[in-house]
């Protein structure tokens, strides 16, 4: 009798234990939990205003030109111009492959100088005018963090490649300049394509994916929103009839059409840099 009394004891003990944390489940563990997947979801599925949106913490470190040589002169489209509903430019497309994995940007420039009659190599471009720097003591916009040349190299935002084409149009002695029109919108980018102006900017690797964000702490101490998916390419050319979209020669695709609202999106989320030269 005894046996039975102590198993049934076991039994009734387990039963409580059991129970006890189904019940904290039902009632704690999974109302918290479907909260917090609900609400990164709904982050997750925001919709971004195509012109307007731009998020605070992922342009911390950008800094807009303010100085006479480096802003571009406004673009005064005429209604004639404004009505034109597409327009490419023969940008030839340049692999950053196999030379230079992580030096998208640079190659970018070199698409574009070569665009406006320079036969300037992208390897020459980076070996004497991107300025690098091998560790997190400089800024994004001032250096090119790492190496083009190696996997690991992380990248540069619209400030340094500015600076890399002056360096360049100024030892050969060019009366065009490179300027940061970061913060322009993609209409006002595409001002810059009706007037024959191929832009640079900065959007992701795949477009269908979201810009994915790294907390880096440089060795300042400050922590800074890296977008790992990072990606910069020379848009060409739209089309505005339906479906709309735009045409970028991409270092690592070619040149390739993409959907005028994802490119939008992207080109947002990335705090809306963009370099061009006139």
């Amino acid at each position: 009798m005894n046996k039975i009394l102590k198993k049934f004891i076991i039994f009734l003990s387990l039963l409580v234990i059991v129970s006890g944390t189904y019940f904290a489940y039902i009632h704690f563990y999974k109302p918290w939990s479907d909260s917090k997947r609900a609400s990164l979801e709904a982050d997750s599925n925001k919709v971004l205003d195509d012109e307007l949106y731009i998020e605070p913490d992922n342009i911390k470190d950008l800094q807009l030109a303010t100085d006479a040589e480096n802003v571009a002169p406004s673009i005064a489209a005429t209604s004639a111009a404004a009505n034109v509903k597409s327009k490419q430019l023969p940008v030839e497309y340049i692999s950053q492959l196999p030379e230079l994995p992580t030096g998208c940007e640079i190659t970018s420039l070199a698409e574009v100088l070569n665009y406006l009659g320079y036969e300037v190599d992208k390897e020459y471009l980076a070996e004497n005018d991107l300025k690098m720097i091998d560790d997190l003591s400089g800024s994004f916009n001032s250096y090119f963090i790492g190496s083009p040349w190696s996997e690991s190299g992380w990248g540069c935002f619209a400030p340094a490649i500015t600076n890399a084409g002056n360096k360049y149009l100024t030892s050969i002695k060019s009366s065009k300049k490179a300027y940061n029109i970061s913060g322009s919108t993609l209409s006002q980018l595409l001002a810059e394509i009706r007037n024959g102006n191929p832009v640079i900017v900065w959007v992701t690797t795949r477009l269908d994916e979201r810009t994915i964000f790294d907390n880096i702490e440089m060795d300042n101490g400050t922590i800074f929103k890296w977008p790992e998916n990072e990606h910069c390419v020379v848009l060409i050319g739209y089309d505005l009839n339906s479906p709309q979209t735009v045409t970028v020669a991409d270092p690592l695709a070619g040149v390739v059409e993409r959907t005028y609202s994802q490119f939008n999106s992207r080109y947002n989320e990335l705090g809306k840099r963009a370099v061009v030269i006139k």
